[in-house]
């Protein structure tokens, strides 16, 4: 919260932090970071300036919008660096909060194939073996926490096959002509 202006100088500030209008425990900093709770309410901040000799006095900041879920962005990188072989690097963000834990599912098609992969600082690594070459479609999904909403993500990626062995045919070349010419001298 920005300060208030006061009409007189020397005046003390504190603040209280509001949610739908009831105060909330321990805020009571110029600054607050939204939380889980938040969510759904509006917030206000009362400032009070004290100085001695005078009324206290107050003021309300007007109420926000009613906070909202974060919006996360899921990134999937997918590849196939070996024959039937599928890796998926997923990242979830949820700015302005720190990278999210939890977990994310992955599925292909409508056949789950990991129902809860954990995150690690909003990072996730799903593997798989066995794949029939071509291309497959994957999604991956973050589910709905209390301050995140639920994101989805897919991707396709082209499963290696067996390399098929390459025969060149090249035309066979008759050896080059050699002359080799003999000079014979005879004595006297």
């Amino acid at each position: 919260a920005g300060a208030p202006t006061w009409s007189t100088a020397g005046v003390a500030t504190t603040y209280q932090w509001l949610r739908n209008g009831q105060p909330i425990k321990s805020s009571t900093g110029p600054k607050r970071t939204l939380i889980s709770t938040d969510v759904g309410a509006t917030i206000t901040v009362r400032a009070t300036g004290t100085k001695a000799g005078f009324t206290d006095g107050s003021a309300v900041s007007a109420p926000t919008a009613k906070v909202t879920k974060i919006t996360p962005v899921v990134t999937v990188r997918g590849s196939s660096t070996r024959v039937g072989a599928l890796r998926l690097a997923i990242t979830v963000s949820a700015s302005p909060d720190a990278p999210p834990t939890g977990t994310v599912w992955v599925k292909e098609g409508t056949k789950l194939l990991r129902a809860k992969l954990p995150l690690t600082k909003g990072q996730a690594v799903y593997t798989a073996t066995g794949i029939k070459p071509g291309r497959h479609t994957y999604t991956v999904g973050f589910p709905s926490t209390i301050r995140i909403a639920g994101a989805t993500k897919t991707t396709t990626v082209a499963i290696k096959a067996k390399a098929k062995p390459t025969i060149t045919l090249r035309p066979r070349t008759a050896p080059a002509k050699v002359t080799i010419g003999i000079a014979v001298t005879a004595p006297g």
